[in-house]
């Protein structure tokens, strides 16, 4: 489905679900949405490497998803924080939740600075900036509890940074951000 399209062509089927949302096609446009929040959330649980193409390719089209009013920013603003948070969902410490999710694993980050790069700006005014500088601090402590960034990721972060523009204060240290 969406999986197999191509990365710059992600905002064109935006559109199109967004013109048949408008047009009385709900069912057939959250029954897209379900399929592709479920993938992102399976990537999440078998994070395979082979698959990482795909799911940043998934995680820009949720971003204009979210451009063209198709999802919400409560269901946004959800996987986010699922994104970077994801093992704190279980109560009981596992290898493989553990290993889901390693320090020094740093694909989410790519995944969700995707994500951001393409609605940033819209995370200027109101509630939606507050939300956003609420995330940003938990997005930071995730970043700072890895054990090493690389250099190509440490640019994209910064990158992701400036194009959301917001005055969030930077972060040096785990103590800082807790």
């Amino acid at each position: 489905m969406i999986s197999t399209a191509r990365f710059n062509d992600m905002e064109c089927i935006a559109l199109v679900l967004s013109a048949l949302k408008r047009h009385n096609h709900r069912n057939f446009v959250v029954l897209i949405l379900d399929h592709v929040f479920e993938q992102v959330l399976r990537g999440i649980e078998e994070n395979d490497f082979k698959d990482a193409q795909r799911r940043v390719s998934v995680m820009k089209f949720l971003a204009e998803c979210y451009n063209y009013k198709v999802v919400h920013t409560d269901a946004l603003f959800s996987l986010l924080y699922r994104l970077i948070n994801w093992d704190i969902y279980t109560n009981v410490p596992d290898e493989r939740m553990a290993a889901l999710d390693s320090l020094d694993d740093c694909f989410r980050i790519r995944l969700v600075c995707t994500l951001l790069d393409s609605l940033g700006k819209f995370f200027n005014k109101g509630k939606r900036a507050l939300l956003m500088d609420r995330f940003l601090i938990f997005f930071q402590r995730y970043i700072l509890m890895k054990h090493y960034i690389l250099m190509d990721l440490e640019f994209m972060i910064l990158d992701t940074f400036d194009n959301v523009k917001r005055k969030t204060p930077k972060l040096a240290s785990l103590d800082e951000a807790n």
